[in-house]
């Protein structure tokens, strides 16, 4: 579904009812991995890069665990004119009352106001858990399938600016994308159970056109028309006036249902598979996306490039504007309607299959520049 450009925007995609079998289960097995890497291109040719990786149940038990990626272009006066940055983060899943574990938080960040630099970046937390439901929960027999519903929980925002809201932005993106996928013992592939996605792209003349796929509430539009007028003020326009043309997509956090079917006994993996990505253009453009949290790393980036109060207030201002956002979600305004409740985080299991794990990553890192 392919929305406007011209003005803010309110997507509301909801799904049909169904009827899902309450149940606990156990959590026979945890697994998950994070990732991040980042691509400088020079003239459009790549040149260098940045990657890390993690994977748990190997070498440690600390948590929280974070990947880092990251490429900076510095001058002569160590300032940045192009820089590029992503984040995984993985925390202790917790069980509060909503059933939101609130484990994972990605974040991406990219800009450039150099003639011929850009950058790709991409984050990744994938979740796999292996589960057993006994007849007991889902009251049936061994062979009897029953459904199951649970949820995910989502939230974010992404910001996209131009110094010159009149060029050709086509090539500019941002991506941010969750799907979960079952599979039994011996399956030589899973089956998706849940999708959900949303995405900006540039196009010409300044244009940037925001599509979704699946059941989320969002708001997304020029920051003129997004950005809340009572938190408005001078010296916050002030502040987003050096990024030039500005769009916002804010997602409140909201919990999305879905159903997967189930036999007593029988253990299945669920694999939840979590990526946020942006890509920006050359001379004075910028892309950011953030699931899970406010942005972490935004001013850090644009201080480099920019004055550093207005950095903070950037960051600030795009944080406050996504609880904003949530404070009109919880309320059910016209503005935007609320969609079942719930945090920000990740996937969220009923919340017995939560357990005491040793959890361990193995951390790799490589940083290179192509031969050429």
């Amino acid at each position: 579904m392919k929305m406007p450009p011209a003005a803010a925007l309110l997507v509301v995609l909801s799904a049909g009812t169904w009827s899902a079998a309450p149940a606990a289960g156990e959590l026979v097995r945890f697994d998950a991995t994070l990732e991040a890497r980042t691509q400088e291109f020079v003239a459009g040719e790549p040149v260098s890069f940045d990657e890390s990786f993690e994977e748990f149940l190997v070498t440690s038990t600390e948590l929280p665990i974070r990947v880092i990626a990251q490429l900076v272009l510095p001058t002569e006066d160590e300032s940045l004119v192009a820089a590029s940055q992503g984040f995984a983060d993985f925390y202790e899943p917790t069980i509060p009352p909503d059933g939101n574990p609130e484990e994972l938080a990605l974040e991406v960040n990219c800009f450039s106001i150099a003639p011929a630099v850009s950058y790709e970046v991409r984050a990744v937390a994938i979740e796999e858990r292996l589960i057993r439901f006994s007849e007991d929960e889902l009251g049936s027999g061994p062979q009897v399938e029953r459904d199951v519903e649970s949820s995910v929980y989502l939230s974010g925002a992404v910001i996209v600016w131009s110094q010159d809201g009149a060029r050709d932005l086509t090539g500019l993106d941002a991506e941010m994308t969750f799907t979960v996928e079952q599979s039994g013992d011996g399956d030589t592939g899973g089956t998706e159970v849940f999708r959900a996605a949303v995405r900006l792209e540039g196009g010409p003349g300044g244009q940037i056109s925001a599509s979704v796929d699946g059941e989320i509430d969002l708001l997304f539009g020029p920051f003129e028309t997004v950005y809340p007028e009572g938190d408005r003020d001078a010296g916050l326009a002030e502040a987003f006036s050096v990024l030039g043309d500005v769009h916002l997509l804010l997602i409140p956090e909201q919990d999305l249902r879905y159903v997967y079917s189930a036999r007593a006994g029988e253990e299945f993996e669920l694999r939840a598979a979590f990526t946020a990505a942006a890509a920006n253009l050359p001379g004075g453009t910028g892309v950011s996306a953030v699931f899970g949290r406010g942005f972490e790393g935004l001013a850090d980036l644009l201080s480099e490039a920019f004055d550093s109060s207005a950095a903070d207030d950037i960051e600030a201002g795009v944080n406050r504007a996504q609880l904003a956002a949530q404070s009109s979600h919880d309320g059910e305004s016209p503005a935007v309607r609320r969609t079942t409740g719930g945090a920000c985080g990740a996937l969220g299991i009923e919340a017995p299959l939560f357990g005491s794990l040793v959890l361990a990553p193995f951390v790799m890192r490589r940083t290179g520049r192509r031969p050429g």
